[in-house]
């Protein structure tokens, strides 16, 4: 919010609750055209460099103050793979504002937007981006936009244009201007009727329970209310705010996680006031229903466990493996928000699973049943290196039957030294050395291609070991190996 720098929090809410009703802005564009960027130049905050890999992963909701009105903004991930946050954000918006880099122009992400602004019939700013850039071709950007169906003005159209620089804030005051302007004759929905929000992203938060995004669009929601979200019932226990904290009240055109639901509600489900419907479905319900079987034993396939940090991350996850899972080398045993706990590590035993975290922890206990269990756990922060490195592993099958094997050896024996853990290998054909390419098998299943950390003959380091020797491994990461696991060299 563009406030005084020294203005109290509790001073920022009064002065909040006190505007009129804003504008939802939407801010949708191409990867890398500076979306969050524009935004940290209206905020004067850094957010760009607070994203892991400066990329935005999760739909946010940010307000501004700007002429005495509300402007809150929608921002959406410009990844390939989160097309239905982008989708979503433009549905629930009274104005679509379209990022575009001078330097890149048009881009397939840009093509994409504009088909939900067209399909929305949004009203719609175009923002310029980068002009400041030596070289930079306008009129080839605007031509290009033109030729996608975006009718600007200038050609036509009405469609505004305003050219800005994240970078230097050229613009950045045209462009809230143009905003205000435009949501005046959008005519944004009222906010005195009943109340009405939408979830906009939602999770399971380990410490508090279920939390939802919610953008109120028309009425007021207070704590202690009683609200429905499809099938996810509640009572409001707390609103917090992006830059506020707890709050009381939400009015039309703000957003707050809301605490009360009893389950993570539905992304894009539309959040409304409930009077004892929860008990009447649940008096509907059976009382116990049949278990579902999740595992089908196929040869050769990859199975995992995902566990992700919110419920947009999932859909979008879940969309991209079915994209690159084209041949059915990968099953899903289990798919759901939440952190990595112990039941997740006796289903990935029974079933011969991996388990894959995205933006999410494991507790040092439930860490250490996995290598107990020796269950491979691998986290990621960036969804593109988890797709990357699936599509390798359902390569593999392939890649092993070309490899040539240098050597393989036995885990006869773990134990713990200072350095870490240790594997007590024998080799049973050719040579392994501390140089070569590793791979870990358990049975069929490759379960690691560690680095090797050291390896020992009693106190002494040596370089290779061959067939009859035996020898202690450490490796570079701790995977779960455990007794009976072959160590290839490749």
């Amino acid at each position: 919010m563009i406030l005084a720098k020294n203005e109290s929090k509790t001073a920022q809410l009064t002065k909040s609750k006190s505007l009129p009703q804003g504008v939802v802005v939407t801010i949708l564009g191409h990867i890398d055209h500076g979306k969050t960027s524009i935004l940290d130049a209206i905020r004067e905050t850094k957010e760009t460099q607070k994203e892991f890999g400066g990329i935005t992963q999760h739909l946010k909701v940010y307000e501004v103050e700007f002429g005495g009105k509300r402007i809150t903004f929608i921002d959406t991930p410009g990844h390939e793979v989160f097309a239905k946050m982008r989708s979503r954000g433009a549905k629930f918006t009274d104005l679509a504002l379209l990022v575009v880099a001078a330097d890149d122009g048009v881009m397939p992400q840009t093509k994409e937007c504009i088909k939900y602004i067209k399909d929305g019939d949004l009203t719609t700013l175009v923002a310029i981006n980068k002009v400041d850039l030596n070289g930079v071709n306008i009129e080839k950007v605007k031509n290009g936009l033109q030729q996608e169906g975006l009718s600007l003005e200038g050609f036509g159209g009405n469609v505004p244009i305003v050219e800005v620089s994240a970078k230097t804030g050229q613009g950045i005051k045209d462009l809230l201007e143009m905003i205000l302007l435009l949501g005046d004759m959008a005519e944004a929905k009222k906010g005195d009727g009943a109340f009405e929000g939408i979830v906009l992203e939602s999770y399971l938060d380990r410490k508090i329970g279920p939390l939802a995004l919610v953008l109120v669009r028309s009425g007021f929601l207070k704590i202690g209310d009683k609200i429905k979200a499809g099938g996810a019932f509640g009572k409001v226990k707390a609103l917090l705010k992006e830059g506020f904290g707890k709050i009381d009240t939400l009015s039309q055109s703000e957003a707050a996680q809301v605490l009360g639901f009893e389950k993570p509600p539905l992304v894009g489900e539309l959040v409304v006031s409930s009077q004892g419907e929860e008990e009447q479905i649940k008096q509907e319900l059976p009382k116990e229903r049949k278990k579902l079987s999740l595992w089908e034993e196929k040869p050769k396939q990859i199975r995992l466990i995902l566990k992700v940090d919110t419920v947009g991350s999932l859909e979008a996850i879940k969309e991209s493996l079915s994209n690159i899972n084209k041949q059915d080398k990968l099953k899903l045993i289990l798919a759901e928000v939440g952190e990595i706990n112990e039941s997740d590590i006796g289903l990935a035993a029974d079933t011969k699973s991996a388990i894959i975290g995205f933006n999410v922890g494991v507790l040092p206990e439930v860490n250490k049943l996995a290598e107990e269990e020796g269950i491979p756990i691998r986290g990621y922060k960036l969804i593109y290196e988890l797709l990357e490195e699936l599509e390798e592993a359902m390569l593999e099958p392939e890649k092993v039957a070309e490899e040539k094997v240098k050597g393989i050896g036995k885990i006869i024996a773990t134990f713990e030294v200072k350095e870490g853990k240790v594997a007590g290998m024998e080799v049973l054909q050719g040579s392994i050395s501390q140089s070569d390419l590793l791979r870990v098998k358990r049975g069929d299943n490759i379960v690691a291609k560690p680095k090797v950390l050291s390896l020992k003959q009693g106190n002494k380091s040596v370089d290779k070991v061959t067939k009859g020797e035996q020898s202690g491994l450490i490796f570079e990461e701790n995977f779960g190996f455990r007794i009976g696991d072959l160590v290839e060299a490749i």
